[in-house]
């Protein structure tokens, strides 16, 4: 059976098996159906899936009630570590039906127990390590014994004395599946993990957690970077000497290439190549290839940034934008077409569960991941009451560029005070940019704020923000004024409804890029004009609003204001674009709104 589109729908199904819970959530049963219904039939489902839809459980039960009957293999792939735990423990209560193997996999660096030497594991120079020499083939039938986070297996292998990534790898074999970042899949690895579990990729399947952000981190890992820095760094290296010629030919390219006023310019892949060839006799491909053959493992890896630029910069021909930021002296090459990598992996596994609660339009994903045919899209609606949400959209205001001045930080300094002053509870204000956020506080700072204000600054990490949300569970009374691209828009969870209101500040649109361009001048070929239009500029703002958005309510029983304050909200191509579930209203007062919405009986 093939299917493209989100046409496709499923006949309501069994909900027992493996499915880790007693009871199933609203919407749950036709998610776990369809994910069911694809994986017999070899169909890739892209799910739009709400928050509190209970996906991981979905997805890996539906996917081991095929691959423990039939055979085969999962991964369960993520684009942060603090997602692993989720998926543990919904297999941990799968465990408790029918025993199966767990890895659960992280980075080699961040496994390794040894002293890092200048931030590289030990391995990497030679074999002198002490858990090297443990005992493997125990820890690894300890691991696989019951589900273990990967904390919980780097403790079973410290006790063993070996390598817990060794340990983890050598698991794969055996297990049933394995819980791992994309990169082990999409990834520049010498070998993806799928060849190394000794199961055929056609009978492996693919749970791509927070899928929305696949194709950004395609393409993330195919740029390539080139700086003064990275080229000194390699001509300073002993085992380089005889590649003296060519990096000093590499380095006053780039110097010429980025002098000159502050501006961004677009360049071919012959503007490096024909330079070093003419000079040097090789092109960039060929130098990577020269380097990757010579050096030994401590100089390959002290030269990886290098190394990675110039495999890069001509790898993908005219998919990838090359440009030279004068501002920051840098040479950049970025893929633009992440299906160039996904396509090939999707096509040769058996199916791939793609969700996300802003995989909005899944069909959208199909076609930046290069999916053309065997696959099904759908919406899931929300299993959370409608009557615990109020979507308002505030106009008067905008976030454009070509409009900010005092008057708009001003605007919108006002009217988050009326907001404040109305919302009992915390409050969270997403804003388009760091500079966005600093420029309005200085208007806030003017104005009897009736809470304590904290700001998000770029440079927090976990405990900063740990040391937030414990400030917003005990206070509850604060305004948090984050950048909507930050860590508190997405991953971060706000439990026990301790947000009561989240505003949306402008229209977060990426500022104009020679990336963005070359992107959208693809996709019009490809796609058509509008398509084009949609994918580069209008979804990807759509799904920053839905992640922040996503913040306030967590369970059935939060209750929270949303506000969307800027004036491109009433626009039908802006309305049309938000998913049916989620259309606000427009209201000209907003504090007897929101005052009507908190008073309202429950």
């Amino acid at each position: 059976m093939e299917a493209s589109g989100c046409q496709l729908r499923f006949p309501s199904v069994d909900t027992s098996s493996l499915f880790p819970h007693d009871t199933i959530r609203n919407g749950q049963d036709q998610f776990l159906g369809d994910a069911r219904e694809c994986i017999a039939n070899r169909i890739h489902l892209l799910a739009h899936a709400p928050t509190g839809l209970g996906k991981t459980a979905v997805s890996l039960s539906a996917a081991l009630e095929t691959t423990l009957h039939e055979g085969g293999f999962i991964f369960f792939l993520t684009s942060r570590q603090s997602q692993h735990s989720i998926a543990i423990e919904e297999l941990k209560r799968i465990w408790k039906k029918r025993k199966i193997g767990v890895v659960d996999l992280i980075s080699r660096e961040d496994m390794c127990l040894s002293r890092k030497r200048q931030g590289r594991v030990p391995c990497v120079e030679s074999d002198d390590c002490y858990f090297l020499q443990g005992k493997t083939k125990e820890a690894s039938e300890r691991i696989l014994q019951r589900p273990l986070h990967f904390q919980e297996s780097i403790r079973t292998c410290l006790k063993a004395g070996c390598c817990p990534h060794i340990a983890a790898i050598s698991s794969l074999k055996t297990a049933d599946i394995i819980i791992c970042d994309y990169n082990q899949v999409f990834g520049n690895v010498e070998s993806s993990l799928i060849d190394r579990t000794d199961r055929r990729a056609s009978e492996t399947i693919l749970i791509v957690d927070e899928g929305h952000n696949l194709p950004g981190r395609i393409m993330e890992n195919n740029t390539g970077v080139l700086t003064e820095a990275i080229v000194r760094s390699g001509m300073q290296s002993p085992s380089m000497k005889s590649f003296s010629g060519d990096l000093s030919e590499l380095m006053s390219t780039l110097k010429e290439l980025t002098s000159g006023p502050n501006e961004e310019v677009y360049l071919s892949s012959k503007d490096l190549d024909e330079r070093l060839t003419s000079s040097c006799g090789i092109d960039l491909g060929g130098l990577a290839e020269e380097l990757t053959r010579t050096l030994d493992c401590h100089e390959y890896a002290k030269n990886r940034e290098l190394i990675d630029f110039l495999e890069i910069w001509s790898r993908f021909g005219d998919a990838s934008v090359r440009f030279c930021d004068k501002r920051t002296k840098r040479i950049i090459s970025r893929l633009v077409e992440p299906a160039l990598i996904s396509s090939p992996v999707f096509e040769d596994v058996r199916c791939g569960l793609i969700m996300s609660a802003t995989l909005h339009p899944p069909e959208m994903f199909a076609d930046l991941l290069g999916l053309r045919t065997r696959y099904a899209c759908h919406h899931y609606t929300s299993p959370f009451p409608d009557k615990n949400r109020l979507l308002l959209s505030v106009g008067g205001v905008s976030s454009r560029y070509r409009t900010r001045s005092d008057g708009t930080y001003d605007s919108i300094s006002k009217r988050i005070l009326e907001i404040c002053s109305s919302a009992p509870g915390n409050v969270a204000a997403f804003f388009p940019s760091y500079e966005f956020l600093t420029r309005t506080r200085i208007f806030l700072e003017d104005l009897r704020i009736p809470k304590r204000i904290i700001i998000e600054r770029r440079e927090y990490g976990r405990n900063e923000r740990n040391a937030i949300l414990s400030n917003l569970e005990d206070e509850k009374n604060v305004l948090l004024m984050a950048a909507i691209n930050g860590s508190f828009s997405e991953g971060v969870d706000f439990k026990n409804n301790i947000l009561s209101t989240v505003i949306i500040v402008g229209f977060p649109v990426s500022p104009p890029s020679p990336m963005a361009e070359v992107m959208k001048q693809r996709m019009e070929r490809r796609f058509g004009r509008k398509k084009a239009h949609l994918y580069v500029n209008v979804y990807p703002t759509i799904s920053k609003v839905l992640q922040a958005a996503g913040r306030a309510i967590r369970s059935e029983h939060d209750r929270a204001v949303i506000v969307m304050m800027d004036d491109r909200y009433f626009l039908p191509i802006t309305k049309s674009a938000f998913p049916k579930d989620f259309q606000a209203i427009g209201t000209n007062g907003l504090s007897d709104s929101i005052e009507s919405f908190f008073s309202a009986s429950v």
